[in-house]
């Protein structure tokens, strides 16, 4: 009894709470890793090859390793557009960089024949789309008029929706919790 008093003495509440906070943190983010790599995320820039730029001309874009970096100040709507096809199901557009809006910059989606508007992204990554696999889309970066951008960074993806009834949430054995609240205990230590 007297060993678990010392014991319960030198546990600090604050550090615990940031433990659990964490702990779920690390098994979102394991959720996550598990779904994408059961369902097959889609980086667009690596799906669609039919690349164009359309607009005033005066931004820069730069591919590599799957993201769009975006610089400079359009004196017209400036356009990255990519054209796919042969991705199916119910899929959220994300990677666009935080903070975008309708004046500003975003990604969107469309049909390729103008009817259909699958998608839009400011940054936030909520829009759900059920796209059709026998579809043609365009994909295009938008920067409005007059924007700056500097070293902006995009990473086209089309992720699952988290709608699928056969999705299992992750749960951590108790020796990755273990592991993990060890690992944030000696960080918290450090701090």
């Amino acid at each position: 009894s007297s060993q678990l008093a010392a014991v319960d003495s030198g546990i600090d509440s604050t550090k615990v709470a940031q433990i659990d906070t964490n702990k779920n943190n690390i098994s979102s983010v394991q959720e996550q890793a598990n779904w994408n790599t059961n369902n097959g995320v889609k980086n667009l820039l690596n799906f669609g090859d039919n690349r164009t730029q359309s607009g005033s001309g005066t931004l820069i874009f730069t591919l590599s390793n799957g993201v769009v970096t975006v610089n400079g100040t359009p004196t017209s709507d400036e356009f990255f557009n990519l054209e796919f096809i042969g991705i199916g199901g119910e899929m959220v557009l994300t990677g666009c960089p935080s903070g975008g809006s309708g004046s500003t910059y975003m990604q969107r989606i469309f049909s390729t024949d103008g009817e259909v508007a699958a998608a839009y992204d400011y940054g936030d990554g909520s829009n759900v789309h059920n796209y059709d696999a026998n579809v043609s889309y365009r994909f295009s970066i938008r920067i409005k008029s007059g924007y700056t951008a500097n070293n902006l960074v995009f990473k086209p993806m089309l992720r699952p929706a988290f709608t699928d009834t056969t999705f299992e949430p992750y749960a951590m054995s108790n020796a990755e919790l273990t592991a993990a609240i060890q690992a944030l205990q000696a960080q918290l230590a450090n701090q």
